[in-house]
């Protein structure tokens, strides 16, 4: 398993080796991460990763529209105001409020050229 100094390094590799700007690398390995944090809190949610480009510290977090009242087909989505107010005290319908969430483990990875 990767650290997350380690995950920098891939990507600087990845993008000297394989002349792809190092923007890119970064955000497929987000994306690979958002993949990741959706088999482990479910398909349907809203996850977001990011990392941080200086320290590798990968956070996780579930994207909720905030609503009225919840849709049964969307709540895995969406959040009641009272409810969201607790993560944006300056929330309000029809905006997004972002759910902090545990990092998931970074994959074994080999990288070959």
């Amino acid at each position: 398993m990767l650290n997350n100094t380690e995950i920098l390094k891939v990507a600087e590799v990845v993008s000297q080796e394989k002349g792809i700007d190092m923007d890119i690398v970064m955000e497929a390995l987000e994306e690979s991460f958002e993949i990741i944090g959706k088999s482990k809190y479910g398909m349907e949610n809203n996850i977001k990763a990011s990392i941080d480009r200086l320290t590798g510290n990968i956070s996780m977090s579930h994207i909720k529209d905030v609503v009225e009242t919840i849709d049964p087909v969307l709540q895995s989505n969406q959040i009641l105001l009272d409810q969201a107010k607790k993560y944006d005290a300056n929330t309000e319908v029809g905006k997004q409020v972002t759910i902090p969430l545990p990092a998931v483990n970074a994959p074994t990875l080999t990288v070959s050229s």
